[in-house]
């Protein structure tokens, strides 16, 4: 029985439930909250605060000028809840729960496509700036060839978007099917 010494095998690919792919969460444009604050805060204070007091000191001929402030009072509330909507619904952003799982996942996906698909080469430089990452930026990759064979270094920018710091997450995708 002849031992084979130094033999490498692909690595397994990583375990990733559906719900880690789908798993987002909506952050709020901040600028929509303070504002649908100073609305909800300026009515519920003219509704709390100075419709009763005014009905207090009340008169007859006072009567109108309650109901303008009621009336107000419930413009604002009502302001501020669709600003609230909106800063969730449209100026909101959608956010991956778990971007590092997702970005790992990615990157061992794509060596696995690697090994398995001919045409895997092609079509990773033609689509190269096409690579998201779980923070949604680019990922970077780039071709190196070691001792004769290619290589492509896969690096994401990590939480900060910014390359070269310590967040970074990279990996080299190696041939370990050689072609035939």
């Amino acid at each position: 029985m002849k031992i084979i010494g130094q033999s490498v095998t692909a690595p397994k690919m990583t375990y990733l439930h559906l719900a880690y792919i789908a798993a987002k969460t909506l952050k709020p444009n901040p600028a929509s909250l303070g504002i649908s604050g100073l609305f909800f805060i300026t009515g519920f204070v003219l509704l709390l605060v100075v419709v009763p007091l005014r009905k207090r000191k009340m008169t007859d001929n006072k009567t109108k000028s309650v109901d303008k402030i009621h009336s107000w009072g419930t413009i604002f509330v009502f302001v501020g809840f669709t600003f609230l909507v909106l800063g969730y619904v449209l100026w909101g952003t959608l956010e991956n729960k778990h971007p590092k799982m997702l970005t790992n996942a990615l990157m061992l996906n794509m060596e696995s496509d690697y090994n398995c698909e001919a045409s895997w080469e092609k079509d990773l430089i033609k689509n190269k700036d096409k690579f998201i990452d779980g923070w949604n930026n680019k990922l970077k990759v780039e071709k190196n060839t070691v001792d004769g064979k290619s290589q492509y270094q896969v690096t994401s920018a990590g939480e900060d978007g910014k390359f070269g710091t310590k967040d970074d997450l990279s990996r080299t995708l190696k041939k370990y099917i050689s072609p035939e």
